[in-house]
């Protein structure tokens, strides 16, 4: 009790300096807060790669045509080049195409969403790995005027937040479409993820009713157990030179993407966004000592005559030290807790003011803060330490009768 009254008393006597007082708590808390809101917009951004990353399937490879002399009709394969690949691929590997569809947006009743959709055959549920929910799949046999879709989670959530959705109708635009199966989440720990705002169309359904074409530039190949998509890459590499004719002194007109390359870039840019989290906390650490050391400097000289008039009673150097460092330290603690605070509301809020930014706080992330606090207040304590060469030449001015 002694202690927590005599810290009290440190405190009151920091806060009798009002400018320094104020100068010491804002840095702090703004500090803080700023640390809090960087650290938690670089987490989300690292969840957001992570999740991309995870929906990529380690045996597939994604083929995407390319025009490397600018002629339009490089990367593109027609269905019968589609077929003939397929057969090269039987027994060691599965391929499936997909198109994006554009559509205005899809509508149940009043209720209206933005989906992703695609047209897919039925080969893609496979070799993506997706699971359902509810309901079944397409099979690939069905006839082109069957309006049948598969919807995502999101999709769910929002045209039919009763929940029971499969039989039941959605329009995509001005058509009309009956929900056959529902997607089950895209990730395990319930955390949303882009394909959870998908819809899927069989291939000859969007063909007829959103002019897709007979063309692709989007190929997903998968190998079968027990081949490698490394190894199998060469012969998917052969067939694609093979149908489109290219030329042994000629550019593919494809480009290949592995997951383990993803995977690279997703390491690469979490390292770099980690890096500059800490280089943006440490400068803002040492701004915010500066700041500090600065009003602590004017407080001295503003209470030189009052330290020099307690080691006149017989103080310490020591003690009037010590009430000086804690003081201050407490007033830095006081700061950083309410930037802290202060920082928690800012992650709740900023989705509000910036939807497409992604802000995740968690206890990591809340001792990461307090810790960088720990680091900003054992700056102080230092700084004002160092300048109690300064104080003890100021405080024996007035002791003399100055």
């Amino acid at each position: 009790m002694r202690r927590i009254r005599a810290a009290l008393a440190m405190l009151k006597t920091a806060v009798s300096d009002v400018p320094s007082a104020l100068a010491t708590a804002t840095t702090a808390m703004v500090a803080t807060a700023s640390l809090v809101l960087l650290l938690a917009l670089n987490s989300g951004v690292a969840q957001e790669i992570a999740k991309y990353v995870a929906q990529w399937d380690l045996d597939s490879v994604l083929v995407m045509g390319t025009a490397p002399t600018g002629n339009p009709k490089e990367g593109v394969w027609t269905e019968a080049t589609i077929d003939n690949i397929r057969s090269g691929l039987v027994g060691r590997g599965e391929l499936a195409v997909y198109k994006f569809v554009s559509v205005p947006g899809a509508t149940s009743g009043s209720n209206y969403f933005e989906p992703v959709v695609m047209a897919t055959d039925a080969s893609l549920l496979r070799i993506k790995k997706k699971r359902l929910a509810a309901g079944f799949y397409y099979t690939g046999n069905e006839r082109d005027d069957e309006r049948y879709c598969i919807i995502g989670p999101a999709i769910r959530a929002v045209l039919f937040p009763a929940g029971e959705c499969v039989g039941k109708e959605i329009k995509l635009g001005d058509v009309p479409f009956v929900v056959r199966g529902v997607f089950a989440p895209q990730r395990a720990d319930g955390v949303p993820s882009q394909e959870d705002a998908e819809l899927w169309l069989p291939l000859s359904t969007a063909k007829r009713y959103f002019a897709v074409g007979n063309t692709y530039r989007m190929l997903l190949v998968r190998a079968l157990p027990p081949n490698k998509i490394h190894p199998l890459s060469g012969e998917v590499t052969a067939l694609l030179r093979k149908e489109h004719q290219i030329d042994v002194s000629q550019k593919d007109d494809f480009r290949l993407t592995f997951p383990d390359e993803i995977q690279s870039v997703y390491e690469k840019t979490t390292a770099t966004a980690h890096r500059t989290a800490l280089v943006v906390a440490l400068t803002a650490i040492l701004l915010g000592g500066l700041i500090t050391s600065a009003a602590s400097i004017l407080s001295i000289g503003r209470r030189r005559k009052e330290i020099a008039l307690k080691i006149a009673l017989g103080a310490s150097r020591r003690r009037i030290w010590s009430e000086m460092i804690i003081g201050t330290l407490l007033l830095g603690l006081l700061g950083g807790g309410a930037g802290i605070l202060l920082g928690v509301a800012a992650v709740h809020w900023a989705p509000r003011l910036f939807p497409n930014a992604p802000f995740v706080l968690s206890w990591p992330l809340a001792v990461l803060s307090l810790s960088s606090v720990a680091g900003l207040l054992g700056l102080l304590t230092t700084i004002v330490v160092v300048l109690r060469v300064d104080a003890n030449t100021h405080s024996r001015s007035p002791a003399s009768g100055t």
